[in-house]
Order: C-alpha cells, then sequence, then structure tokens
C-alpha cells in the first residue's frame, strides 16, 4: 500500500469541476484498491470561498473532504506589485509544501491540475512526483516547462501524443474518473427535447452554439457555464436569443442531462478530454462533437471536423462565426439528423455502448495506476 499525496493550489470540491471531481473519484478509485491517499490543499487565506470552505470540510476532529483525509495549508501574501509578489509566492509555496510533506509522509506526490510550478517545488522535497495534465491550458504550459525528475499523466491518448517528448518517457495516460450513477439515469425526452451545451465559453464553442441556436429558433436550447466558480455570471449574459436559457451554477451536472435531447461539444480549441461526452452518454443523451475533442474516441454519437487554428496571434478567431461557417454547418445537419426518431434511438444505443467501453477503459488505466504507485510502497 502507498500513501498517495494529491497536492492542489486551491481549495478543492469548491468550484466541483471536471478536474475537481475526478481528482475525488480517483482517491475514491485507489482507496478501493488498497492505496491511502490523502489531499494537500495550499490556497491563499484571502481566497473568497476559504471561510465557507474550510466550514464545509472542517467537520469533526479531522478535515475531509468526500471521505479523503484532507490537510490544508492556507497561504499568507501580502499585497505589492507584481513581481514583488510572484516572489512571495514563491517563497510562500515552497514552505508550505516542505511542511505538508513532511506532515503526510506520502511514499508518492500527484499533482492532478497540471501546475508546473507546483511539481517542481514539490520535487525538491520529494523524489517521486507525477504531474496530471487535465485541461488544455496545463498542456499547452507544459509543452514549454522543465520537468525534469517529474513523472507525467494525462487524461486521453491524444494528450499523450501532444505531450510526449522524444527524450522523456512516454506520458501515463490516467482516464478522468466518472461515475456511471451520478451521470444521471432519468429517461431523456427524446428526439424533440431540449439541445444542450456545458461551459459557454469562446474556447469551448459558444459562438457555434449560438448559431445554431439562432438558425432553428423553434427549438429550445440550454447552456450551463459549468459547475460553479464564474458560472454565475452567465445567466446574466444577453445573448438576443428567446430560445435560449442560461441555466445557474449547480454542484454537480446530474440534474442537467436528463432533460435533454443532445448535448453539443462544439469545442475550437484542443481539449485534454472532454468528461461531459462520457456523462451525457451515460444519462442516455446523444452527442455531437468536434475533433478537437479527444473524447470523441468514445462517442457513439456525431463528430464534426474542424479546420486547424492559428498557432499565433490572438483569440479573435474564437469570436468570427464566418470563420466558423463550415462548423456551424456540420452541427445544424448533425442536429437534423438526431431529431429523427429512428436515427436518435441508434445513437443513443451506440452512446451507452461507448460510454460502458470508456467505464471499463478507465478501471484498466486506474489498475495500471495503482500497479505504478504499488512500486514505491
Amino acid at each position: 500500500m502507498s500513501r498517495v499525496a494529491f497536492l492542489v493550489s486551491h481549495p478543492i470540491g469548491a468550484w466541483m469541476n471536471g478536474a475537481d471531481r475526478a481528482t475525488l473519484t480517483w482517491c475514491a478509485q485507489l482507496r478501493a484498491r488498497d492505496h491511502d491517499p490523502v489531499i494537500v490543499a495550499l490556497p491563499m487565506r484571502h481566497e473568497p470561498t476559504l471561510s465557507r470552505w474550510l466550514a464545509q470540510v472542517s467537520i469533526g476532529t479531522s478535515p475531509a473532504i468526500a471521505g479523503v483525509p484532507l490537510h490544508v495549508h492556507p497561504l499568507d501574501l501580502p499585497i505589492g506589485p507584481a513581481p514583488r509578489l510572484a516572489d512571495d509566492l514563491e517563497r510562500a509555496l515552497t514552505v508550505a509544501v516542505a511542511a505538508a510533506l513532511a506532515a503526510v509522509r506520502a511514499d508518492v506526490v500527484v499533482v492532478p491540475w497540471g501546475t508546473p510550478r507546483l511539481a517542481r517545488i514539490a520535487r525538491l522535497h520529494h523524489d517521486r512526483v507525477l504531474l496530471i495534465a487535465q485541461n488544455g491550458t496545463a498542456l499547452d504550459a507544459l509543452r514549454a516547462s522543465d520537468l525534469t525528475g517529474i513523472a507525467l499523466a494525462t487524461v486521453s491518448p491524444d494528450a499523450a501524443a501532444r505531450l510526449a517528448r522524444p527524450d522523456a518517457a512516454p506520458p501515463m495516460v490516467l482516464l478522468n474518473a466518472i461515475d456511471p450513477i451520478a451521470a444521471g439515469a432519468a429517461a431523456p425526452p427524446g428526439p424533440h427535447g431540449a439541445i444542450g451545451m456545458v461551459n459557454l465559453c469562446a474556447e469551448k464553442g459558444a459562438v457555434v452554439f449560438l448559431n445554431v441556436a439562432a438558425n432553428l429558433p423553434a427549438r429550445r436550447f440550454v447552456a450551463t457555464g459549468g459547475w460553479a466558480g464564474r458560472a454565475t455570471d452567465y445567466t446574466a449574459m444577453p445573448t438576443g436569443l428567446a430560445n435560449l436559457q442560461i441555466v445557474p451554477a449547480a454542484p454537480t451536472l446530474d440534474g442537467f442531462y436528463p432533460g435533454l435531447a443532445m448535448l453539443l461539444v462544439p469545442s475550437l480549441c484542443d481539449e485534454a478530454f472532454g468528461r461531459v461526452v462520457i456523462e451525457a452518454q451515460l444519462a442516455g443523451v446523444p452527442v455531437v462533437c468536434t475533433s478537437r475533442c479527444p473524447a470523441r474516441a468514445w462517442c457513439g454519437g456525431l463528430v464534426v471536423e474542424v479546420p486547424p487554428r492559428p498557432e499565433e496571434g490572438s483569440d479573435d478567431d474564437l469570436h468570427d462565426a464566418p470563420r466558423h461557417d463550415a462548423t456551424i454547418r456540420g452541427f445544424l445537419d448533425a442536429v437534423l439528423t438526431l431529431s429523427d426518431p429512428a436515427n436518435h434511438a441508434l445513437v443513443v444505443e451506440a452512446g451507452h455502448a461507448e460510454a460502458a467501453r470508456y467505464v471499463a477503459d478507465q478501471r484498466r488505466s486506474i489498475d495500471a495506476f495503482a500497479d505504478w504507485l504499488g512500486h514505491a510502497a
């Protein structure tokens, strides 16, 4: 048995986004395989959600989240110029990581949010550190980072290929842990219910979703800003579309999927994975995604090809509807295809099968991870 310290620099679970949910479920899966996971959190003391989060996790004598032991080391930082603040943060993190790792006595340190600085600091105090890249931003940062002495993992074969280096071992693939029960089991409304999207933002393809909704005024569309965090701002976002509802944030998306006829995942940027594809299919909801979404490998629905993005420059192209005309047309065709009851039923069945295949693949990946951890015991 290995003691595994999951090291994060935020109040884990306060936002409950995909990376946090995957981390907590990995912990549960490792406990079921006789490992001993703990979470070490190093949030800023001025973090707006910190006091409420501490009240939630400090019930009883032993702080925990989702049943996982929790060690909290808040960072105190003075307010000052940005360069000085960066130096102060580096020093504060170094001291906090050293104290935290000395306290938990872990066999392996895992940095599940793909933060290179945190992994490098952990490596100063521990000889076995694993960095997991769970989102596209982390992938971009890691490609330009010095990761000497740090093991690397990510959440899809696509992402692993993007991170591969000729001078290093190939990254481990640790698939996102997704609970089939939590994903929802209510019967969906069929092909003529609402058309949904999760995380209505530019990178996820908001321009595509909004234009599809504008072209189908007789259909009802519903979108969410995600699980929590900034998603509370989305309900007030004006769109000018009477057929679009933007729902408020919720701790999970369990209640979002059952009302959908289909889920659109129009990612315009390269994703690390795209867990909503699997969640929706487990809930019986067909999915249409783009070729930028690595979860397409387990998608029983339709995949729309998208052209390459400019490698340099601003993100202005993410707001340029004419540039994405072919992608918008592809999603419109997909919606019309899935509006046919026979097609809809076929894709629901295919989605169930692909999601079940993913769950089996994920269990194999956590088994391989547990074996890797076992060598540290």
